[in-house]
């Protein structure tokens, strides 16, 4: 199995499958809410050093949290047959 970034750019028409279409509305909303939750990763990540340091922990659990699940969101979607 090639690794989810070398997969995300089309190479030939035969992988066109991988494209979300244009009526399928299951497919985009879980796209849209897969790269929220890896924007809140990022988010929470860098406010880390912009906490005080009684939270840190808890904003770095959430982000740890947000990158997980949509990882393994992704990696459920590209192991579907």
């Amino acid at each position: 199995m090639e690794p989810l970034f070398l997969t995300a750019a089309i190479k030939t028409a035969s992988q066109l499958e991988h494209v979300i279409q244009p009526d399928n509305y299951v497919a985009f909303t879980f796209f849209i809410g897969t790269m929220a939750m890896m924007a809140a990763s990022v988010f929470f990540f860098f406010e880390l050093s912009n906490t005080k340091p009684e939270w840190r922990t808890s904003i770095l659990v959430s982000g740890l949290n947000h990158l997980h699940c949509s990882s393994s969101l992704l990696l459920h979607e590209r192991l579907q047959p």
